[in-house]
């Protein structure tokens, strides 16, 4: 809802915030280790795969929306949360996919032996999804270009 009050729920909110925020910057620390690990013993190949690309895009997007939370906090620019659900969500669902992935080792119910071939499946698909992107963008360009209303064109991609 628009204009919602934040201020009953403060204590709350800034636990929560710090707790996002220290979590991220141990995420970071232990990223930073193990790339300064494999380049000093020349693994530098090693270290960049697609789970890796993933992970570091996912730190860069919860940066991304602690800043956002840290100036709407504030400044007090809360008018309009809906700004904030896109991002949102994607560092939500980047948080599920990476809690499946660490699931892929155990014996436990079979989870690992479910998980490895839809995960190998996906990286397969990779090549097919690059190519859709670029008709993504494609769509984008043309929705934006005949829509009528005046909308941005941020506002189209979302």
């Amino acid at each position: 809802a628009q204009g919602q009050d934040f201020t009953g729920n403060y204590f709350v909110l800034a636990c929560a915030f710090v707790l996002m925020v220290v979590v991220w910057a141990k995420n970071i620390f232990t990223e930073i280790l193990l790339f300064s690990s494999y380049r000093r013993r020349s693994w530098i190949q090693e270290y960049w795969n697609t789970i890796r690309f993933v992970l570091w895009l996912h730190l860069a997007l919860m940066f991304w929306l602690q800043f956002w939370l840290a100036r709407g906090w504030l400044d007090g620019s809360w008018s309009d949360p809906r700004q904030i659900r896109p991002l949102l969500a994607a560092v939500g669902c980047m948080k599920w996919i990476r809690l499946l992935y660490m699931f892929r080792g155990f014996e436990r119910w079979k989870i690992g032996k479910l998980i490895l071939p839809i995960m190998n499946a996906l990286l397969e698909v990779k090549r097919f999804l690059i190519i859709l992107f670029f008709f993504l963008g494609a769509y984008t360009i043309a929705a934006y270009s005949i829509s009528t209303k005046d909308v941005s064109l941020l506002q189209v991609i979302l």
